[in-house]
């Protein structure tokens, strides 16, 4: 018999930035049900290991002290494997804000490291994952009237402290894991009032999805196009970035690549110059960026003159190429090995090449973790001279 689905709304507090080094100091869930009645709630916090250096960054966004952190809550492995149970039951779809980009890697490093399976919370028993904040996205591009969107310095802003002081959607303080859970409950209840647009957001994460996505979109050639959504592209670029289909990897997984269309330089494009005039965009299905159909709702006028996008998709015709953004056949037959891009980009990203990189990002993976972990110790060791 198929589980019921229920919701588990969740965020994590943790001592840093980085889940293969920091670990999770507070965790919060509320679970409810598929109309988002509360059926239960889960609140805890964890001790910190003796061999982590919390950020004084995120002891003072947290509130919690050193002292606090080294002797409150409970121990790393018991907690972990009452949050493991937690996401593991049957039918639990698993949901945060910006939890696929920042609390959902925490949860796999953490369940890893202490000897539990970090992904069967992705896929087991009906279990999978959810991320409010490209559903929010979505919303914000398509001006919704159901809330009230925030801007910081004349500028707009997702930030669910600011969404949440702007629409009333909680009390407390925010970094506090039960208020914000809170705030994303009730973001969750005020974005299903459009249930139509809700339902269409909730198949974008479902993996099997993606080729009858990808076979409605109009086609330059034998090439879809379309635009990738993504809060990481930057509110300058109104979140969303038109990209031509260029194939599918299965390096480090199944993944589509797309040539970004926005890039001025791209025109002068030729089979010498690949490396340093295209960007290509490594995109896994029922993750983001999204894939949407190409029109040119908040795009500027001067990113639709360079790509040559006019309403409803890219040129006057359904199959017209933006004369801007012309590439030779000689560069698009090499979509086999996709160019990369030469600048720094974010983790949707291809990296940069050998020869632009940094000298000690040669060494193997092993090794730099070695000397991290090395560099830690020694850390710790003046510390804890220091202190005695």
């Amino acid at each position: 018999m198929k589980p019921l689905p229920t919701y588990l709304f969740y965020d994590l507090e943790t001592s840093g930035l980085n889940p293969a080094f920091d670990q999770i100091l507070q965790f919060a869930a509320i679970r409810t049900d598929a109309a988002f009645q509360e059926l239960s709630r889960h609140e805890f916090r964890v001790r910190l290991r003796p061999d982590v250096i919390p950020s004084p960054g995120a002891l003072l966004a947290t509130g919690v002290t050193t002292m606090q952190a080294l002797t409150t809550g409970l121990y790393e492995y018991d907690a972990v494997r009452e949050i493991h149970a937690l996401v593991n039951q049957p039918g639990t779809i698993s949901t945060g804000y910006n939890s696929l980009s920042f609390d959902d890697k925490f949860l796999r490093f953490a369940f890893y490291r202490n000897l539990l399976p970090p992904y069967t919370h992705q896929w087991q028993n009906g279990c999978r994952r959810l991320d409010l904040f490209p559903i929010t996205v979505l919303y914000w591009l398509a001006n919704s009237p159901l809330l009230t969107w925030p801007s910081l310095e004349d500028k707009p802003t997702l930030r669910l402290e600011h969404l949440s002081h702007e629409n009333s959607l909680a009390d407390g303080q925010a970094h506090d894991a039960l208020v914000d859970v809170t705030a994303t409950v009730e973001l969750a209840r005020r974005l299903h009032q459009d249930e139509g647009r809700w339902a269409d957001c909730l198949t974008l994460f479902d993996k099997t999805t993606f080729d009858d996505r990808l076979a409605h979109l109009p086609h330059y050639g034998e090439r879809p196009y379309a635009l990738l959504i993504h809060g990481k592209f930057g509110y300058d670029q109104q979140c969303q970035v038109p990209a031509l289909h260029l194939g599918q990897s299965n390096v480090a997984g199944v993944a589509h690549l797309w040539l970004r269309l926005d890039r001025p330089e791209l025109a002068q494009t030729t089979p010498s110059t690949i490396a340093q005039t295209t960007w290509v965009i490594r995109q896994k299905p029922g993750e983001p960026p999204f894939v949407h159909s190409p029109h040119s709702h908040k795009l500027s006028e001067e990113r639709r003159d360079v790509t040559g996008i006019t309403s409803p998709g890219f040129g006057a015709s359904r199959n017209c190429w933006p004369p801007s953004a012309t590439i030779t056949s000689a560069a698009l037959s090499t979509t086999a090995s996709p160019p990369m891009p030469t600048r720094p980009c974010t983790t949707a990203f291809y990296p940069l090449p050998p020869k632009a990189r940094a000298p000690g990002s040669m060494r193997p993976l092993w090794r730099r973790r070695l000397i991290r972990r090395r560099s830690l110790r020694m850390r710790l060791s003046a510390n804890w001279r220091h202190v005695c």
